[in-house]
């Protein structure tokens, strides 16, 4: 499983971190409501990558989109206070096999 972190891009308001998509079924919706709950509960910006493609970490429908199958690599990167801690418990969730 791949889990890069990037020191040069971690300022104290900016956090960045790639991980492969842990569940089997992929970013279904158990996983994306977790992912949004969590990142709801951070006062930055969190952002989901994947390829071309980025979603708002606080909004499930744009997660959705992304269409994030098992293995596929993502990027989470968070913006503001609190930057590190969300980009570490949001990139565990997705890089979890079965997510709780």
């Amino acid at each position: 499983m791949a889990d890069e972190r990037n020191p040069a891009e971690q300022a104290d308001d900016v956090a960045t971190r790639t991980v492969q998509v842990g569940s089997p079924d992929g970013l279904h919706l158990r996983p994306i409501t977790l992912v949004t709950q969590k990142a709801a509960g951070y006062p930055c910006a969190v952002t989901v990558t994947k390829g071309d493609a980025s979603a708002d970490a606080k909004a499930m429908i744009q997660l959705l989109t992304l269409a994030a199958a098992c293995g596929d690599e993502v990027t989470v990167t968070a913006k503001g206070p609190e930057a590190r801690r969300a980009v570490d418990e949001i990139a565990d969730l997705i890089a979890a096999t079965n997510p709780e």
